[in-house]
């Protein structure tokens, strides 16, 4: 995401500087405009900080955007006493924090309690998702004239002119697509689970899983149990390429920011089903257009939201499809800018 927009903006004619706080990456990636500075070649918090304000003082940006928390803390911690003119901040949050911690460990709890205190002194605060602009307005304080939603470009890596049509279901079984990290927060067991609830329906049903994770041992020991067919596929870049016509997307995670695979999907004609106790997750899907949104994270819900996702036809959305185009994405997070920098070309 953080690369797509600033590919977008040097396209724009704009002077952009991608910062990473990371190892150093592959920079083929990046616009032949995009100057591209890495900082993390050593964890070191403090060093970090230092190392980002001698960065921005030295090239003196107009403004500096910022994705996710850690990053985000960093650059408010660099901007504090920079020699010379501060750039605007700008944060981007892309998770809902507060669902995740009753299971959250001490270190992370402390760094949520710093963000929860300082996001709302920043010039402008991005979200991914309606529902992670209401908690950073109701639980982090920052003003609401000060939060924008800005779409994540998640149709990008899929590409609105290549789409494909869904061959029809007729009498053939159901193909579980598990798109996710195989993570307690995922859930991924439910596919499982909803492959087993199905079958038992007299609906042939299997489940191709890509991503892996650390509970990627367990799934397949459940797969095993329940007699479900299970294909693990491992991570996968450009996923929805190696999947069957008339397969259906399941997201069964307990909490999402948004999702970008359910775009995704409806991007190539593939309908999902996520449990609209994720939250997030209704910025990605159009209930009975792209996928089904089910109140309940069981396997039986599930499994029917599943039988009502097949009927769908996603490609019918191409309109909406298109607010989440780099493009799209793209030239509001610009407008953002624009607006914080006070109409500043670049």
């Amino acid at each position: 995401m953080a690369r797509t927009w600033a590919n977008y903006l040097a396209g724009s004619g704009h002077s952009v500087t991608f910062i990473s706080v990371a190892a150093e990456g592959d920079k083929s990636l990046l616009h032949p405009e995009v100057n591209a500075v890495f900082i993390g070649e050593r964890h070191n918090h403090v060093f970090k900080v230092f190392k980002l304000r001698r960065t921005l003082e030295a090239a003196r940006f107009h403004a500096v955007v910022s994705a996710q928390m850690y990053p985000n803390l960093l650059l408010q911690a660099a901007s504090i006493g920079m020699k010379g003119s501060r750039p605007k901040v700008i944060l981007s949050e892309h998770n809902l924090v507060s669902l995740g911690m009753p299971d959250a460990t001490p270190a992370h709890r402390r760094k949520v309690a710093v963000a929860r205190l300082t996001y709302r002194f920043a010039d402008h605060v991005v979200a991914v998702s309606h529902p992670v602009a209401g908690e950073l307005v109701s639980w982090f304080q920052v003003p609401g004239k000060k939060c924008t939603v800005v779409a994540n470009p998640a149709a990008d890596k899929v590409g609105l002119t290549n789409q494909k049509m869904r061959l029809p279901q007729g009498e053939m079984g159901i193909q579980i697509i598990l798109p996710c990290r195989q993570v307690i927060q995922k859930q991924p067991h439910l596919a499982v689970l909803t492959a087993a609830v199905l079958t038992k329906r007299g609906i042939d049903a299997s489940v191709v899983a890509f991503g892996g994770g650390p509970m990627s041992e367990e799934l397949n020991k459940l797969a095993a149990d329940n007699g479900v067919e299970l294909q693990q596929r491992g991570w996968v870049h450009r996923w929805f390429d190696h999947v069957a016509p008339g397969s259906i997307v399941l997201l069964p995670s307990k909490r999402e920011g948004f999702g970008n695979v359910l775009v995704e999907a409806a991007a190539v004609g593939i309908p999902s089903v996520a449990f609209s106790g994720a939250l997030g997750v209704a910025d990605a899907v159009l209930p009975g257009i792209t996928g089904e949104l089910v109140a309940d994270d069981s396997p039986e819900a599930f499994a029917d939201g599943i039988l009502r996702a097949r009927e769908l036809d996603p490609l019918v959305a191409r309109r909406w499809l298109s607010r989440f185009s780099a493009d799209a994405s793209g030239e509001t997070l610009e407008g953002v800018l624009t607006r914080c920098v006070g109409g500043m070309a670049s």
